[in-house]
């Protein structure tokens, strides 16, 4: 029995030796594990920390590669050669950007301190941009202004002196229309007192007239209470004696047509009254004064000369005015040993007081002998002292103006039409001839009309 019971003593000590064991076993593999499972833990934290660090020092070299390779183009320089290029550009070239500035010496610093200098000269710049715009833009709003303060001086200067001009163009026309005023005022004063002294005179010789009244009129005469009537008394013998020397010069004409009609005054048309010396104008008493026209050329001949002569003439007198039954003429031509005096006779071949006389022209009109007919410029002279021009000679005809034939300095038209142009004017001639009309020669026609040319002393 006592064994049994030390046998199962024996079994429990050695199952609660096992049980032991066991649990000791079962702890100290838990401990274990615990410690291998962190461990492990630890050395995977580890190998991934490495890992990580090995990235980041991968990331590290690759920046600090791509930083050496922005701070300079030379991959092999060293650290120590970067810190010394940099120590040199602060203390060398960019001394001036770090003064003021903390001892702080990287790249970054530099760039930023050039950045900074560069935005510092940029807004510099602008700002002198802006501030030179804003200059140009103030002086050219002051040379605008300047300008137009200019145009606006030169137009309120050119308004002062248009008006200024307007003014004395006006006082100037005042005193020019004052002046004309003054001097019409006192040339109607001469004209009149001159009027007045000439109708003394003309008084004084028509009443000194009466040896050309007839006898048996005289005391009739001497009974008239005025000048007028007198002139009336002296009018009526002077047309019945210019009527009777008419017809006595027809029938002389007649009777002499056939050896020197040309040469032979036909009538008398009028008489001189009065002669101004000094200003050589004259006084005409005509029977009538109907169709005389200013410009009109009368021939003057010696006062009670029978039959007088073309070539006796003492000079012209030209037409310049009409006052009633007087005419006023200026003196031209005039002989100066054989001087134009009252008592004078005048006539005209270009002049009837009852119908304008008929002209014809014939030849190559050339007056101023420069190749080109002048037939138009004769035939108006003609036409305004009233005769009338035609085409041929008829009997009816009062003058003949022969004017040639082309001189060596007419056109090839003229020189080409001479066989034309002689055989009409010998044609002409030949009516005159047989008409008895004058013929007359360019020169003479001229001086009739009181006109002159080359051809007629004009040059």
């Amino acid at each position: 029995m006592a064994t049994t019971n030390q046998t199962i003593y024996r079994l429990y000590i050695a199952l609660i030796v096992f049980v032991v064991l066991t649990f000791i076993l079962a702890i100290a593999t838990y401990l274990f594990y615990s410690r291998y499972a962190a461990e492990a833990a630890a050395a995977k934290e580890a190998r991934d920390a490495l890992s990580q660090k090995q990235g980041e020092l991968g990331q590290e070299k690759e920046k600090s590669e791509k930083l050496q390779a922005i701070i300079t183009d030379d991959a092999s320089a060293s650290l120590e050669t970067l810190q010394a290029d940099l120590s040199s550009f602060y203390e060398k070239d960019f001394n001036a950007i770090h003064k003021g500035t903390d001892d702080t010496r990287n790249y970054a610093r530099l760039v930023l301190e050039i950045r900074n200098a560069i935005r510092d000269t940029n807004t510099r710049a602008e700002n002198a941009e802006k501030n030179e715009k804003a200059a140009n833009e103030r002086a050219d709003t002051d040379i605008a202004a300047a300008r137009a303060a200019q145009e606006g001086a030169e137009q309120a200067k050119a308004s002062a002196e248009a008006e200024r001009d307007t003014n004395r163009e006006k006082w100037d026309e005042d005193w020019k229309k004052h002046e004309a005023e003054l001097a019409a005022r006192l040339t109607e004063r001469e004209q009149a007192d001159a009027r007045a002294k000439r109708l003394e005179t003309l008084i004084g010789r028509i009443r000194g007239a009466e040896t050309d009244i007839a006898v048996e009129r005289r005391s009739d005469f001497r009974a008239k209470e005025t000048a007028e009537e007198q002139l009336e008394m002296l009018l009526d013998a002077l047309r019945s004696t210019a009527g009777k020397l008419r017809e006595r010069n027809r029938l002389v004409e007649s009777l002499r047509a056939a050896e020197q009609p040309e040469h032979v005054v036909d009538q008398v048309d009028g008489r001189i009254v009065d002669v101004d010396t000094d200003g050589r104008m004259a006084t005409i008493l005509f029977p009538t004064t109907n169709r005389i026209r200013d410009g009109m050329v009368f021939m003057v001949f010696q006062g009670g000369v029978p039959d007088p002569q073309v070539a006796d003439r003492k000079g012209l007198a030209q037409v310049v005015g009409v006052e009633g039954p007087l005419v006023r003429v200026r003196l031209r031509d005039e002989e100066i040993a054989d001087p134009i005096s009252p008592g004078d006779w005048v006539s005209s071949q270009l002049w009837d007081s009852a119908e304008a006389p008929e002209v014809v022209v014939i030849g190559f009109v050339d007056l101023n002998r420069d190749g080109i007919e002048d037939r138009r410029v004769l035939e108006d002279l003609l036409r305004s002292v009233g005769s009338r021009i035609d085409v041929t000679v008829k009997p009816t005809t009062t003058l003949v103006v022969d004017a040639g034939t082309p001189s060596s300095a007419a056109t090839a038209a003229a020189r080409e039409d001479l066989p034309r142009i002689e055989s009409q004017r010998r044609k002409e001639l030949e009516q005159a001839r047989t008409y008895g009309h004058r013929v007359i020669g360019i020169d003479e026609a001229l001086r009739l009309l009181g006109a002159e040319t080359e051809t007629a002393g004009g040059r």
